[in-house]
């Protein structure tokens, strides 16, 4: 789910309160992103009003394979609702910007009217959301992503994913080209796969089929599946039709 709520724009330098908040943030976790207090004056900012949507991928820990596949499952249909309302690319989607809390419902739906698709995905106790915009596109905005920074980052496959895009967009950052939201269901994928600890099951295990379905996906998604958009993807492949 995105957790889209309301909005708004202002303009100033960063406030002192947001600062000594970001201060507490990186003291305690360690930012990775610079100390936003060299904005000027005139500097325009978005503010997205959302929901607390809990603990990031990164650092929840998933009970089981079922959990790590509601969760691939339901990134792709939020995407897949996104790219079919708003024209959008997350441009963004590591793990540290998906967020999952605990939940008692049962199953979670998702609605692509012009597609005539309505789905239900059951949540196994856990509910996913989408955060951070930044680098995102839809039909109204786009940013160009020019930070070298982003492209000769090595060690994790984060880095490859922005390679691929500015490849696969020619750099033209303007442009619709879902292609990029299916290049970062597939970091999820692997992420699942090879960065959350949680064991291989048996193929006798009930576990296993969920398993399965990852690494299915995993191997399809950017080879023999085609995928031009998660739209593509979630209405083609298999992996979550368990």
């Amino acid at each position: 789910m995105l957790l889209f709520g309301s909005l708004g724009i202002c303009r100033g330098k960063y406030p002192i309160e947001l600062l000594d908040e970001w201060d507490r943030w990186d003291a305690e976790f360690n930012s990775e992103n610079d100390r936003p207090d060299y904005f000027d004056v005139k500097q325009l900012y978005v503010i997205f009003i959302v929901e607390h949507g809990g603990i990031s991928l990164e650092d929840f820990k998933l009970k089981n394979w079922e959990q790590a596949w509601s969760l691939l499952t339901q990134v792709g249909w939020a995407l897949a609702q996104a790219e079919q309302s708003l024209k959008f690319e997350h441009r963004d989607l590591h793990w540290g910007n998906i967020t999952i809390k605990p939940t008692k419902n049962k199953v979670v739906s998702y609605e692509l009217p012009s597609a005539e698709i309505n789905v239900q995905v059951p949540t196994y106790g856990i509910r996913a959301f989408i955060i951070d915009y930044t680098l995102s596109r839809n039909e109204i905005i786009h940013v160009d992503i020019s930070d070298e920074g982003y492209f000769t980052g090595q060690g994790d496959y984060q880095f490859d994913i922005y390679r691929m895009m500015r490849e696969e967009t020619k750099g033209d950052w303007r442009s619709f080209c879902p292609k990029t939201n299916v290049f970062w269901l597939h970091y999820l994928a692997d992420k699942l796969l090879t960065s959350k600890k949680l064991s291989k099951p048996r193929k006798a295990n009930e576990q296993y089929r969920y398993f399965d379905a990852i690494i299915g996906f995993r191997k399809r998604a950017l080879n023999k599946g085609g995928y031009k958009s998660v739209i593509d993807a979630m209405t083609s492949d298999d992996f979550w039709r368990i």
